[in-house]
């Protein structure tokens, strides 16, 4: 296993353990020849890698959550301008970002600098079916090596943890059940996946390609339409040549006026700020049930 070196875990895993995820590999195959080294750590020396992380307590966030739906309604008739939408989107953001108090170790992670990932066997093992675990842990990490991650901003962190669950639940078949009850008793930005999973699954690997190179104008999400005249008139203006299938694609359900979200749509086209629209993405992401 020239790949994988046990540094001090107490947990020896196998060459054919190790094989059975790659064989499961179709484009993330390349992302597991890049990296320099898989490296097995107690977990002592996985929290001094990797520090225990905050994440979003599920009964909180979805109670924001549901706040801001409430709320956010009724500003669709009182918006004046897309500065004003940017305004309401940071104070709603701010809202749901109190949620994130949970402190949770890691399982696993990817060091960009090192080209590296570390996995915690030990943690691992706690849970039931760690074999299919460990499995999965080891292609979510994949997914970071992908994207070549590196510091991530609160907003984009829930995309990409939740994009990159989504990627590793379907590299599995018959052990989808496994894997749906290790999600339940991650923390919620993981639980996001289902966000992702909710679309053609063939699809996910180009949105994960766009993600990487915020490719904003093709990783696009349109809103629920309550007026078709509108959904025309933005991709008469932004997409006159682009496939229809990304927009069906990224039609959500989050219940928010399409003035607001065409209100964001037109401040990223001004300013190129990605960030509100990343925003209310998260907390899509986060709402979803």
């Amino acid at each position: 296993m020239e790949k994988v070196k046990n540094r001090d875990s107490s947990i020896q895993i196998s060459f054919g353990l190790v094989r059975s995820a790659v064989s499961r590999l179709t484009f993330l195959a390349k992302a597991y020849a890049e990296i320099s080294q898989i490296e097995l750590v107690n977990e002592k020396t996985m929290d001094n890698i990797c520090p225990p992380q905050k994440g979003y307590d599920p009964e909180c966030a979805r109670s924001a959550i549901r706040k801001v739906r409430e709320r956010i309604v009724n500003f669709n008739e009182n918006i004046g301008n897309y500065e004003e939408s940017v305004s309401i989107v940071n104070s709603l953001w701010g809202e749901v970002s109190e949620c994130n108090k949970w402190t949770f170790p890691a399982l696993a992670c990817y060091s960009k600098n090192e080209n590296k990932i570390y996995i915690c066997p030990e943690r691992i093992y706690k849970h039931k079916e760690p074999q299919i675990i460990f499995q999965k842990v080891l292609i979510h990490e994949l997914v970071h090596a992908y994207l070549k991650t590196d510091k991530l901003n609160e907003h984009e962190r829930i995309i990409e943890e939740s994009l990159a669950n989504a990627i590793a639940f379907i590299h599995f078949d018959k052990e989808k059940a496994i894997v749906s009850e290790f999600i339940k008793n991650q923390p919620l930005e993981y639980q996001g996946c289902y966000y992702w999973l909710k679309y053609n699954k063939d699809f996910l690997p180009f949105v994960l390609e766009d993600w990487k190179d915020r490719k904003f104008n093709r990783i696009h999400w349109w809103f629920y339409p309550y007026d078709i005249d509108e959904i025309i008139y933005i991709l008469r203006r932004y997409y006159p040549f682009y496939p229809f299938y990304w927009f069906s694609f990224f039609v959500l359900s989050f219940e928010i006026p399409y003035r607001l979200a065409r209100a964001l749509v037109e401040y990223y086209y001004k300013t190129k700020d990605q960030r509100p629209l990343l925003k209310l993405l998260a907390m899509e992401i986060l709402g979803n049930d």
